[in-house]
């Protein structure tokens, strides 16, 4: 082998080193994109985003699943600054949710609030103050909610208050919610 061959192979070589250590940090330092992805799919981080989704379970539908006790529910996901900041724009920036649903049993519309984050590859939808939460699942015509099998509730009542609390948990194992995309103004009010 000439010296410039060999001079040629250690400057090529070296120079794939620097390229190396250059490239390495710089792929380190970006957030994953799997990391907002889902949220993303679901939402456009963009201030004052949000989407409704609803469904009312009708008399034959609660007739084939007599254990159910969901016979409404709402799901609004919004993006923005958290909702209990004291100065506005101040506050912290995210994704949201706010759920109500209807019981039976139940005489009041029972609701919650909490936070959005990303769990692995899904959106998780967590109440504060360990009061459990709900995963959601994009599809092609809305979501679908199903429950942690580690941690199967929600509170249903303001984030970290315990007194008046209603455990929403799912009637059979496994139990999935479908809703579907309906116009915001609907989740406003109490599930129809």
């Amino acid at each position: 082998m000439s010296r410039f061959a060999r001079a040629y192979g250690l400057a090529t070589a070296a120079t794939s080193l620097v390229l190396l250590a250059i490239a390495i940090p710089c792929s380190s330092a970006q957030p994953a994109a799997s990391s907002v992805e889902p949220l993303g799919k679901l939402l456009p981080a963009a201030e004052g985003s949000k989407v409704c989704y609803a469904r009312s379970y009708g008399a034959s539908h609660l007739r084939r699943h007599p254990r159910q006790t969901v016979t409404a529910i709402t799901l609004l996901l919004f993006y923005g600054e958290h909702p209990s900041s004291g100065r506005k724009g101040e506050g912290p920036r995210g994704y949201y949710f706010n759920l109500s649903a209807r019981l039976k049993g139940q005489s009041r519309i029972q609701r919650t609030s909490g936070e959005c984050t990303v769990r692995g590859t899904r959106v998780w939808c967590g109440v504060e103050c360990d009061g459990g939460g709900l995963f959601v699942d994009g599809s092609s015509n809305g979501i679908t909610l199903g429950f942690d099998p580690s941690d199967a509730r929600i509170r249903m009542a303001q984030p970290c208050e315990t007194a008046d609390a209603v455990e929403m948990k799912p009637s059979v194992r496994g139990e999935v919610m479908k809703l579907f995309k309906t116009e915001t103004a609907r989740c406003v009010g109490a599930p129809r």
